[in-house]
């Protein structure tokens, strides 16, 4: 009797280690649909602590905080409308951005990443582009998490209705309740806010140093990519 449980209680082992398994497949394959770099899919809780500037949290104790938020409740920032990310370099914030998407991703999300140039060019485009801009503001929409990098100031054409593209894009993911990540190439502050060409949200977050009811920030520091 018990050989036979013992065997039986062997094969639902075997079972359930396969459906783990299978089920961390199709995570993965998640993370690559939605953009992030083979590289940066398994990123460990210790990995991305480095990446974090610790005296934007207070100490090295609050940003352990932060990582265990992210990694051991990761369902809590699928409740948050904006994760904002400066500070570092390219590498750093992107690593970040697709460290943070991939955690929702896990909570069994769909994800998609996109470089803010690319947007800012089917957004300045011409009427010919009105089909495509249309059907791409309709994509983004309805995401869980969107990751947006490297938002950037200098590459704006201020002629364009930029602001009211991502305007449109930001306000129907939060009126949703699906998260966007956004990573800005220059220190966010009141000092260096994006202006209103680039649209009421983009200009509000810019401007938000701080964490608060629908924000989460993130600050890095350079490190290796």
């Amino acid at each position: 009797m018990t050989e036979r449980f013992s065997e039986s209680q062997f094969y639902r082992d075997r079972v359930q280690q396969r459906r783990k398994a299978t089920k961390a497949v199709a995570f993965i394959e998640r993370g690559k649909w939605a953009g992030i770099p083979e590289k940066h899919l398994r990123i460990k809780q210790d990995e991305f602590r480095k990446l974090l500037y610790d005296n934007f949290y207070g100490g090295a104790k609050q940003t352990k905080e932060l990582v265990e938020y992210v990694y051991v409740h990761p369902e809590n920032i699928c409740n948050t409308s904006f994760i904002t990310i400066d500070g570092g370099d390219v590498p750093s914030r992107k690593k970040a951005g697709y460290t943070l998407m991939f955690r929702i991703i896990l909570c069994n999300k769909w994800g998609y990443h996109v470089q803010c140039s690319h947007l800012l060019s089917l957004f300045q485009a011409g009427f010919a582009k009105d089909l495509e801009r249309a059907e791409t503001i309709k994509d983004l929409q309805k995401y869980d998490v969107l990751f947006i990098s490297e938002i950037n100031q200098k590459i704006v054409d201020s002629r364009a209705m930029i602001g009211s593209y991502f305007d449109e894009i930001l306000d129907t993911r939060a009126d949703r309740g699906k998260v966007t990540i956004i990573s800005f190439a220059s220190p966010i502050s009141q000092s260096s806010r994006l202006g209103a060409e680039f649209g009421d949200y983009l200009d509000r977050l810019s401007s938000a140093e701080k964490s608060c009811e629908d924000i989460l920030r993130i600050r890095v520091r350079k490190t290796d990519a």
